[in-house]
């Protein structure tokens, strides 16, 4: 299935927000129901799922001033990048 117009001008949206945390879309899919996406939170019916990866170097010094890398070395977080991406993405 091709995304329509509008989720193509969400995927840019959510594109331009995650660039200054040094992320990107690497790609897309569109879940039929026999995939078995699971719900949201939200309960509602996931229609495009996004591959978000790091931009590479770009990616680092965000991460870096976070407060979960901080928090790594103080003992507070045992995975800081995965409390950063939930926090974030």
């Amino acid at each position: 299935m091709s995304p329509t117009r509008q989720a193509q001008d969400r995927i840019r949206e959510t594109e331009n927000l995650l660039s200054p945390l040094g992320l990107l879309v690497q790609g897309e899919f569109y879940p039929e129901p026999d995939d078995k996406v699971p719900e949201t939170r939200l309960d509602i019916t996931t229609k495009t799922v996004l591959l978000v990866t790091s931009a590479g170097p770009k990616f680092w010094p965000v991460f870096r001033d976070s407060p979960e890398y901080r928090d790594s070395f103080l003992g507070l977080a045992s995975n800081p990048l995965d409390c950063w991406t939930e926090k974030m993405v």
